[in-house]
């Protein structure tokens, strides 16, 4: 499964990260032909890491429909007349969201196993994401609409910090409404790598993914009022995972999850008590967030810019994400990921061979600044994003 060009792992940018971790884990199935040889490795990065987080997002994969395919197997088109019928469909759920039953919707639909992109021109592009680096000219930029697009906000987010600065932690919990499941992402196209577990959850059969090399988990499971749920986590086990799910509750109608006992609060007697293997869990966690998810139809423009032929190179994207949480990111790893200050917005800074920081601005764009590392004249992509105008 490679990607070929530089706007094919731009395109990515805003994908699964959970998929993308699993693809990049063999980088020799991932070749680049770039025009610019230093900005290969910092594409091929930007591409599978710039994680923007809003659930389980998609790593889709196109079929037999007769659309031009690269090998990305991500649609490439200039006309949104190209795309293949299921795409069409899923554009036609502009602003529907599913229930579960007679409660209001809430839930992205299900957006099956394939991607569409097309070119546009810069004009095209709204201005919000027209970000540029001051007294810096981009090399290659990359302007392109992939159709409107549903993303869910995570529901619940717990964290275990290091420390009082609250930004780097031990361990992380995101959770998710989720009517995508792992099935509808990878029907034939995608593989996974790692360890894959079926627990039992409220009667019903879950699934689990361990990542290997990197600690993180993924959840699918059922919650008992039939809401289906989906959670990522680092630095816990798989035990305290599916007991938190197990023991949460979803409200229908107010579009969140409970638990019975909070962290650093005192139990009901006549709830439920926490279970043994929780207990440790919710002594250490110092940030606990709560809040309803609904899902946001965002418009699917993003603009790519590639800045530098010589090292350090530098790769800045923007695109629209509602459901962007750099406190949910963190459960993705939290060895690598810790919380930073960018002009006010709290973003998140990945670290794993190439730095990376992504955080949102006030007029709602969502920004990915990768710099490639260097032994040399190594650049800063915190100060580059505190820069961008």
């Amino acid at each position: 499964m490679s990607m070929n060009t530089i706007e094919d792992r731009l395109r990515k940018a805003g994908r699964d990260i959970n998929t993308a971790v699993a693809v990049s884990s063999s980088p020799s199935e991932s070749p680049v032909r770039s025009r610019r040889g230093v900005l290969r490795p910092l594409i091929a990065a930007a591409a599978v890491t710039l994680v923007v987080v809003g659930g389980p997002m998609l790593f889709l994969m196109s079929d037999d429909s007769g659309v031009d395919v690269g090998d990305s197997g991500v649609s490439e088109s200039t006309s949104f007349e190209e795309a293949a019928p299921v795409v069409k469909e899923y554009w036609a759920l502009d602003g529907h969201l599913d229930s579960v039953g007679s409660e209001e919707g809430w839930l992205c639909p299900v957006r099956g196993p394939e991607g569409y992109t097309s070119i546009v021109a810069p004009s095209d592009v709204p201005a919000s994401l027209m970000v540029d680096l001051p007294g810096h000219e981009a090399e290659e930029e990359f302007n392109r609409s992939d159709g409107p697009e549903c993303h869910q906000p995570a529901t619940m987010v717990l964290v275990d910090f290091t420390d009082s600065s609250m930004q780097k932690a031990e361990s992380a919990i995101a959770v998710w409404p989720s009517a995508t499941r792992w099935d509808d992402l990878c029907l034939e196209g995608c593989a996974f790598s790692g360890d894959a577990e079926t627990p039992t959850i409220n009667g019903q059969p879950a699934l689990l993914h361990t990542h290997p090399g990197t600690g993180s988990i993924d959840l699918w499971w059922i919650d008992s009022s039939g809401a289906p749920m989906y959670a990522q986590a680092s630095g816990v086990t798989s035990e305290e995972l599916t007991a938190l799910a197990g023991f949460m509750t979803v409200d229908l109608e107010g579009h969140s999850v409970g638990l019975a006992v909070l962290p650093d609060s005192e139990p009901d007697p006549d709830e439920e008590p926490l279970p043994e293997v929780l207990e440790g869990l919710f002594d250490r966690l110092d940030h606990v967030e709560i809040t309803p998810s609904v899902g946001v139809w965002d418009d699917g423009y993003w603009r790519g810019a590639a800045y530098f032929s010589e090292s350090p190179g530098v790769v800045i994207t923007t695109l629209f994400d509602a459901a962007f949480d750099p406190y949910a990111m963190l459960a993705r790893s939290v060895d690598h990921a810790e919380l930073v200050d960018v002009n006010g917005s709290v973003g998140v800074l990945v670290s794993d061979g190439f730095d990376r920081v992504t955080f949102r601005r006030d007029d709602g764009a969502v920004v990915s600044v990768d710099a490639e590392a260097a032994e040399e004249n190594s650049v800063d992509p915190v100060e580059i994003a505190r820069q961008l105008r």
